[in-house]
């Protein structure tokens, strides 16, 4: 699934709206951000959360926004640590915003 949300902006943007749409039923139906596991930050905020973001903007697809809100949701606490700066891999999320 990684490969299918970094290219959703690339997608629409060279007019493959069929691709596109049938990679964002996959996003919305299959993609899961409420595991608890240990993720690269920069990697997941600017390849998933970024590509959920442009593919919700480009296309208005509210379930594409869903999951960029769920997943940012539990990216949030790797910013929100007392270090002046966030880890560059942050450890397992819970589901309810907190370090597991």
């Amino acid at each position: 699934g990684q490969l299918l949300v970094d290219s959703l902006d690339t997608l629409w943007l060279m007019g493959f709206r069929d691709e596109f749409n049938r990679a964002a039923d996959w996003v919305e139906s299959h993609l899961r951000v409420d595991r608890d596991l240990n993720v690269n930050l920069f990697e997941t905020t600017i390849r998933h959360l970024g590509g959920l973001i442009a593919g919700y903007i480009l296309s208005g697809r509210k379930g594409l926004l869903q999951k960029a809100v769920a997943l940012g949701d539990r990216l949030l606490v790797a910013f929100t640590l007392p270090e002046a700066t966030p880890p560059s891999t942050t450890g397992a999320i819970s589901a309810d915003g907190t370090p597991a």
